[in-house]
């Protein structure tokens, strides 16, 4: 359908706006009728259809008032940024080339920078940037480093020459680094604070330990080199543990599983492809343990039970 209507002609459109008058105020009504199908012809059912036929007004003409209500509205926020959006933004912005742009994403993803699919600036990012833009906001001006792009293409273009570009940019860059090496000390104890913070933070579960009611935290092991779930109280003697994927970047989510209530973790690998899933019901899927609401009360049930009613829980949810 997509192909098809990609080589038919234009729709067209006739659209209306309706003034209505009532004292001194004005109320606005707007419709639309579709004069020619076009592409929209091929691509049904998919998308909304246009029509919104208004009544057959004349200019002048009074209308009966059946009723009026008053709404309350609220201006909401703009939606957070995703991925594709955030490259578009970037490229408004000038900000990155083509083949740089979606790098720099997944690079802000594995350092823990931001998080989640509708992006979150972590603690840690926030108090970087913090912490940059009081001793040196120039480097977090995304006008400096637009016009570093700029530069750039004026050498590719050849309407710039090397040399020139490098001397003005180390021009603009010398007090920033002067400045920045004589806060070096406060400068990096903060960083290193901040970093401190954001590795355990990232590290450690809101849920607690089903055995004792202890921290969960993403353990490497020292022997194998594996990562997993262990807990905090296993000097006390708790062993309790749950695997872990092995491969690409962790992050724990704010989200639990509908099915045991654990928190759900999203494994990022490549450069979009990511996996949100549950820890806690991949090892009772394996065990042949189903945890359905009372996550303390595990309930043993056979193999094909479990096959049947572990496949159909939203176990893993791929976004």
């Amino acid at each position: 359908k997509r192909f098809m209507a990609t080589f038919a002609e234009s729709s067209l459109l006739e659209t209306t706006k309706l003034i209505l008058r009532k004292d001194q105020h004005r109320f606005f009504l707007k419709g639309s009728k579709l004069l020619r199908d076009g592409w929209i012809e091929f691509y049904r059912p998919y998308g909304s259809e246009p029509d919104q036929k208004l009544p057959d007004l004349r200019v002048g003409e009074k209308v009966p008032i059946k009723k009026i209500d008053a709404v309350e509205k609220f201006t909401e926020p703009p939606s957070r940024y995703n991925p594709n959006s955030l490259l578009r933004k970037m490229e408004d912005e000038n900000l990155g080339t083509k083949a740089t742009r979606a790098e720099i994403i997944e690079i802000l993803y594995r350092r823990g920078y931001i998080k989640d699919v509708r992006i979150q600036a972590t603690p840690v990012a926030a108090k970087i940037i913090s912490i940059l833009d009081r001793y040196c906001p120039m480097i977090t001006s995304s006008v400096f480093t637009s016009r570093l792009e700029t530069q750039m293409e004026e050498i590719r273009s050849g309407n710039a020459t090397r040399r020139e570009i490098l001397a003005n940019t180390l021009d603009c860059l010398r007090p920033i680094i002067l400045h920045l090496i004589s806060k070096e000390e406060a400068l990096g104890t903060q960083l290193a604070e901040a970093s401190a913070i954001q590795r355990k933070s990232n590290a450690t579960f809101d849920y607690p330990c089903p055995s004792c009611g202890s921290k969960l935290t993403i353990i490497r092991s020292r022997a194998s080199g594996k990562r997993f779930i262990g807990c905090a109280g296993y000097e006390k003697g708790c062993r309790f543990t749950l695997p872990l994927p092995q491969f690409g970047s962790l992050t724990i989510t704010g989200k639990n599983c509908k099915v045991c209530g654990f928190q759900l973790i999203t494994t990022r690998s490549g450069r979009w492809k990511h996996l949100t899933s549950c820890p806690r019901c991949y090892s009772n899927k394996h065990k042949g343990i189903a945890h359905v609401n009372d996550v303390n009360k595990p309930i043993r049930i056979s193999s094909s039970a479990s096959s049947s009613l572990l496949e159909s829980a939203p176990l893993i949810e791929d976004q």
